[in-house]
């Protein structure tokens, strides 16, 4: 049942003919958008405080500005980049507040824990999901944009597949304006899956998305996220520092389910600490993984990843 409030929400889908009135049926409240789940089977991202009569204080009206600009942009570069691992978006939007935004395909959210997770079923699936995202990461990067977000959180499930979602933070590479500051705060970034980079606050190039690609799909192998759950009680500080120095501390869950020399060679190159080091782009790292997928034996392709942590402590009492 939906509640009183959110049987009056609608969300004014702003087409060059005529605005039509959509309802609502699920709100979810982010930081600096609201997220609304549509009757028309859509899904709606709205810049909170950016309605013409929003009482937005002073302080904040630069920051909503800021992001209103992102999302316009995000709306724009997913309309004139298409693939099937981009998320595809439709009209731009209002809620009944003013509130500006966009409408996007709804997508599935799987996650990392998930027994069912669709890239741990085989390695073959997760060679298939990864050539996905770093073909789509390879769309942005040719017209010249670099995510600069690229995490588990970033990616969702179309149909098996992953779909590289949220563009806000996505930059052009000539449109970067560095203003280096040693707050945590200002490093516009994931803790635990960014790269050395942006935590440097230098200048991001499609190597930075390659490391964060790589990041995201050691995530989907051990069910971890990004390089978090390295200390006990780590904190955003510990994460930025093991990303800045590509420290990623979960190696041994990753080779004892990724059994296939060749494909860690692969995944280690993309998390070298050096950008140049790093295939230099998303279709780079897609053709590596491509040639991977070509010629590796049918028998290996087939081996789960679904290996559990109280199997590998078994095993290790074993051979100990």
């Amino acid at each position: 049942m939906r509640s009183e409030e959110e049987r009056d929400l609608f969300v004014r889908m702003l087409d060059e003919e005529e605005a039509e009135e959509v309802s609502v049926t699920r709100v979810y409240e982010r930081q600096h958008c609201r997220i609304y789940y549509l009757a028309n089977g859509q899904v709606a991202k709205v810049v909170k405080g950016s309605g013409t009569g929003s009482a937005v204080p002073r302080s904040m009206r630069e920051r909503v500005s800021a992001w209103l600009a992102r999302s316009l942009m995000a709306w724009t570069r997913l309309t004139s980049h298409i693939h099937p691992g981009l998320m595809r978006v439709f009209d731009l939007v209002q809620d009944n507040e003013g509130n500006h935004g966009y409408a996007c395909e709804k997508l599935d959210a799987i996650e990392l824990e998930d027994p069912a997770h669709p890239a741990r079923t085989s390695l073959r699936a997760f060679l298939e999901a990864s050539i996905n995202v770093a073909r789509a990461a390879g769309v942005l990067h040719r017209g010249g944009i670099v995510h600069g977000d690229v995490t588990p959180m970033n990616v969702c499930w179309r149909d098996g597949l992953p779909v590289l979602i949220d563009l806000e933070m996505a930059k052009g590479y000539q449109d970067q304006t560095l203003e280096v500051d040693d707050s945590l705060d200002r490093i516009e970034a994931t803790p635990a899956c960014c790269s050395p980079e942006q935590v440097l606050q230098v200048a991001i190039t499609p190597a930075s998305d390659v490391f964060c690609l790589a990041l995201t799909m050691l995530s989907w192998a051990t069910g971890i996220f990004g390089v978090s759950r390295a200390y006990w009680g780590q904190t955003e500080k510990q994460s930025f520092e093991l990303c800045e120095h590509a420290e990623y501390p979960h190696w041994e869950l990753v080779r004892a389910r990724v059994l296939e020399p060749s494909v860690l060679c692969v995944l280690e190159r993309a998390l070298a600490l050096v950008p140049c080091d790093r295939y230099a782009n998303g279709d780079e790292f897609a053709q590596a993984l491509e040639d991977l997928l070509a010629s590796l034996p049918p028998e290996a392709l087939a081996q789960s990843l679904n290996v559990s942590l109280d199997e590998l402590e078994e095993g290790s009492e074993m051979t100990g």
